[in-house]
């Protein structure tokens, strides 16, 4: 599967038990992914381990 993530899009972020619905932006190759929730303020993650799973464009996923 070829995924570009150089750009924007929908993210669900799962931090401390809660979803936050935002988006996902990164400018080039070299710069960093950033996390944005749905006022557009930059989220910040704490040091140490982060899972980030990408889906396809056209597909779709589902949490309970």
């Amino acid at each position: 599967i070829s995924i570009k993530t150089i750009g924007s899009g929908e993210a669900a972020i799962f931090k401390n038990g809660r979803v936050i619905n935002g988006t996902w932006g990164k400018k080039s190759v070299k710069a960093p992914t950033q996390f944005f929730d749905k006022s557009g303020s930059e989220m910040k993650f704490p040091p140490g381990s982060l899972w980030i799973e990408i889906v396809p464009q056209y597909n779709s996923f589902s949490y309970h």
